[in-house]
């Protein structure tokens, strides 16, 4: 027969006298898209193609950051017909919700001819709240800090001062665990 016939997306090119595959990743996913530090998740990556590719998972450069996941293991590769499947592991190590999450690449290597490609996704781990301490500094000590845990990643400070102290005023400490402000109340 005569003709080509294209597929869009991945998949292959067909004419009379060759056939060119192209690289193509069916879907890329993490088991758990919000983590609380410390959490193990696992990536995976499926990508279809006539041989096995190379895949590299990778936050930056070509390798995943080590101050913010720690290797378990991976990348373990499956096959289905010509559907390959990888896995990776890892622990969190930090939070990354005041960054707005750590993007992480799923990377499909073919080699000569078919090329590679890659996906994304944004991998958002929060604080572990029990570990996380709130305290006063230098305001006597009379006043009452309670510590709320919101369940998400997010815990909720209230305080209260003793009656008579109109003078009291707070001001946000930052450090590498602290939210991004501070509010404090009007009486």
């Amino acid at each position: 027969s005569s003709g080509i016939n294209a597929e869009y997306g991945g998949g292959s090119i067909v004419s009379e006298n060759m056939t060119l595959s192209l690289a193509n990743i069916q879907s890329f996913n993490v088991s758990d898209d919000e983590p609380i530090e410390g959490s193990t998740v696992t990536f995976t990556c499926v990508a279809t193609g006539n041989s096995q590719p190379t895949f590299t998972f990778f936050t930056s450069g070509s390798s995943m950051d080590t101050s913010r996941f720690t290797y378990v293991s991976g990348p373990t590769v499956s096959q289905s017909g010509d559907y390959y499947t990888a896995t990776y592991t890892t622990t969190t190590d930090i939070a990354t919700v005041l960054i707005n999450g750590q993007k992480v690449y799923c990377k499909a290597d073919y080699g000569t001819g078919s090329g590679s490609v890659k996906s994304s996704l944004t991998l958002t781990t929060y604080y572990n709240c029990s570990d996380v301490s709130i305290t006063s500094l230098g305001a006597g000590g009379t006043e009452t800090i309670t510590k709320t845990d919101m369940g998400n990643g997010t815990i909720v400070a209230s305080v209260s001062c003793p009656a008579g102290n109109d003078s009291v005023r707070y001001t946000l400490i930052s450090s590498s665990r602290s939210a991004a402000c501070a509010t404090s109340p009007i009486s």
